[in-house]
């Protein structure tokens, strides 16, 4: 599990994470607002979350998350290279200006 407290709330769909494409953040990331960790504090907070949830980001983070990000330099399977041409694919097609003429 990734406890993340750099954005001041609790939205994933206005976070530039990487791999979007590819992982599914919030199953994997515990967003803390900065203003909830001062008026509660982090273990108060962290104890909050079920084990369940937590076993279940492990598990998420293992054979999603770990493999979308590392490189398999043997080429055996999808990795980290693999993701980043999947985000850009995905930009060329949704975002990124058309650089041909029509």
């Amino acid at each position: 599990m990734r406890v993340d407290t750099y954005y001041p709330d609790k939205r994933f769909g206005n976070v530039a994470w990487p791999f979007k494409q590819t992982v599914q953040w919030e199953k994997a990331v515990v967003l803390l607002p900065p203003r909830l960790l001062r008026r509660v504090g982090l273990m108060p907070t962290l104890l909050n979350i079920s084990a369940a949830r937590v076993e279940a980001m492990q598990q998420y983070i293992a054979t999603v998350v770990r493999p979308a990000v590392l490189f398999d330099y043997r080429g055996h399977a999808p990795d980290a290279f693999s993701a980043f041409l999947s985000e850009l694919l995905h930009l060329s097609k949704t975002r990124l200006p058309r650089l041909d003429p029509p």
